[in-house]
């Protein structure tokens, strides 16, 4: 059996487990927080058994036999009409006959009457109704005590009972105060549930249908006509939980709704901030990031986020390297961030801290306009003639786009309508006057860091201007590398304990590090502690063994090199624990150069 199991799968499992005729054991819907197990149990499963076959118990908060009785009394006698008329509690007030009894033996007594009853007149003295335990790993009791509690239910009664819940996060909490068997002998089997990427943002969506109808469509439009974009963004980044799409579309929709029109004509721009949006929860909601790092993620004005690839650590293993700076990137570098950092600061919208976005938008509305092709190829002859020129001249003479990937999309579908002949305009003179812009962008540190992957391999442009734009590229990369190298330094002499300096160095072993200029990679090595210089050691020694770390350490070659004699020369004749750890740095830094 796989270890994730698809919804439709899970569901057909419940239904036999029900309908089989002796269980002596509970079975387990098992995923992380918000993966939609209580969505799939509400919408799909119970359904699927029977609304009036199914009770519902939320173990979240309860912690003894009392508090579950309680719980289930309240369930069963409001469960809704019986046979007769009326609901259970109707029942229980009006019957005599052996109530009193019932009654003296207190409340575990009226339950199991209560259930009684339920299973003679609900489900026609069928014992095939199914019992939900939801949130087991809320549960705040001893933890043997749930899991008696269930197992009572299953092999002295016979009733089946199916368990909601994180199997992990309960079990680190119980230890061996319950152990592997323990838990197996009340619940034999667990179902492990990922919604599949396709249908993340459906089931998110359905979340939001409490919006005007108006919404709705609008949610379902961009949904659907985007629909690849949107899941390759969620396969990329492993996105499942199902409580932070759907709080991002909430936050998407809240936004939608004060500002229709502008969403109504920018929808390549919604669907951008619709991403970066997500980005950001997905940051916010992975682990409990602390003060330091929330900070950085709602402040749109915060230039260091290199605190995220340490506060992070673990999403960053779980994506790689590669594919956690592009969720990171899409999070910071947004180009509606301001509203985005509003947002998820207030937890709602409000318009003032929004402005600065909606100017944006405004502002390069006529750009994503021009690359819907199909709202493109719908103007008439006039129209499209007077989009093209606000095009050209916005991004050749008034310098309004500074992002390279969408410099690059602008590029790529100009020359595709000129050689389509839908506009006349000199392919030549377009080519040279964006080889002009890219370098003076270059030049002058203004090109922002937009994914330039779709860089030059798509766009269809003659190979000698297609070199002439990577090597710009290529020199704007150089220039961030260097800056974020010079940032590593800076951070790591900001380091108190010698594990962070490990750390540190084990989230950035992909990056060419010796980069930065000598003397500034000395002055801060020099400024660590003796524990931390020797963590420094241990932690570069790992890299140089590293695969994943050849690329950058043949881009830093010659510069480690030089920080190596440099080294040398100030430390060579020096006595002293701390000058011997200096000068291995210095023997470490010229072995890995004299190996290449």
């Amino acid at each position: 059996m796989p270890k994730q199991l698809s919804a439709a799968i899970i569901t057909n499992v419940v239904k036999d487990y029900v309908n089989a005729e002796d269980t002596a054991h509970a079975i387990m819907l098992d995923g992380e927080w918000g993966c939609g197990k209580t969505y799939l149990w509400k919408r799909t499963i119970a359904p699927a058994i029977g609304e009036q076959r199914c009770l519902y118990i939320s173990l979240y908060g309860l912690a003894s036999f009392e508090d579950i009785d309680n719980a289930l009394f309240r369930e069963l006698t409001f469960l809704g009409s019986t046979d007769s008329g009326g609901t259970l509690s109707d029942m229980l007030n009006k019957s005599s006959a052996g109530i009193g009894d019932v009654r003296l033996g207190g409340i575990g007594s009226l339950v199991a009457y209560a259930l009684q009853q339920w299973k003679k007149r609900t489900i026609k003295h069928s014992d095939k109704g199914l019992i939900c335990f939801d949130d087991l790993e809320r549960w705040s009791g001893p933890p043997h005590t749930v899991l008696s509690y269930i197992n009572r239910f299953c092999e002295r009664e016979g009733q089946k009972v199916l368990v909601i819940g994180n199997y992990k996060a309960f079990m680190s909490q119980v230890g061996d105060a319950v152990g592997t068997s323990g838990f197996r002998k009340t619940i034999r089997f667990k179902y492990k549930l990922q919604i599949p990427a396709e249908h993340v943002l459906e089931v998110a969506a359905s979340s939001c249908s409490w919006f005007p109808p108006d919404a709705s469509t609008y949610l379902s439009e961009i949904l659907e006509a985007h629909k690849l974009r949107l899941t390759s963004f969620i396969k990329r980044f492993r996105i499942h939980n199902i409580r932070t799409v759907a709080t991002t579309l909430h936050y998407f929709l809240v936004t939608q709704q004060a500002n229709k029109a502008l969403f109504r004509n920018a929808k390549l721009q919604a669907v951008a901030f619709l991403e970066s949006l997500l980005a950001t929860m997905v940051l916010l909601n992975t682990e409990e990031p602390d003060h330091g790092l929330r900070d950085i993620l709602e402040d749109p004005d915060c230039d260091d986020h290199t605190p995220l690839l340490k506060g992070f650590a673990s999403l960053q293993n779980a994506l790689g390297k590669t594919e956690f700076e592009q969720l990171t990137r899409c999070a910071i570098y947004s180009q509606s961030r301001v509203g985005i950092t509003s947002l998820v600061s207030r937890g709602t919208y409000i318009a003032e801290e929004f402005q600065t976005t909606l100017q944006q938008w405004e502002a390069l509305d006529a750009y994503y306009s021009y690359l819907d092709e199909t709202h493109f190829y719908s103007l008439d002859d006039a129209q499209a003639h007077d989009l093209t020129k606000k095009v050209t001249e916005g991004v050749l003479q008034r310098r309004e786009v500074t992002d390279a990937s969408l410099l690059l999309s602008l590029l790529d579908r100009l020359l595709q309508d000129i050689r389509e002949k839908a506009i006349s305009t000199d392919e030549s003179e377009l080519l040279e006057s964006f080889r002009r812009l890219f370098e003076e962008l270059v030049k002058n540190g203004d090109l922002e860091p937009g994914d330039t992957s779709v860089a030059v391999s798509i766009v269809n442009i003659p190979s000698q201007f297609a070199e002439a734009i990577q090597s710009l590229l290529d020199q704007h990369k150089s220039a961030n590398r260097q800056l974020g190298a010079r940032r590593f330094w800076d951070s790591l002499a900001s380091q108190s304990e010698p594990e962070d300096v490990a750390a540190l160095v084990a989230l950035n072993r992909e990056e060419p590090l010796f980069i930065a200029p000598t003397q500034v990679i000395l002055s801060r090595v020099e400024a660590l502690s003796n524990p931390s210089l020797a963590a420094l050691l241990s932690a570069l020694a790992d890299r140089l063994d590293a695969k994943s770390a050849a690329s950058a350490r043949e881009a830093e070659s010659e510069a480690a090199s030089q920080v190596a004699a440099a080294l040398m020369e100030k430390y060579g004749s020096l006595v002293g624990v701390r000058e011997a750890n200096l000068r291995r740095l210095s023997t470490l830094l010229a072995t890995d150069g004299a190996t290449r």
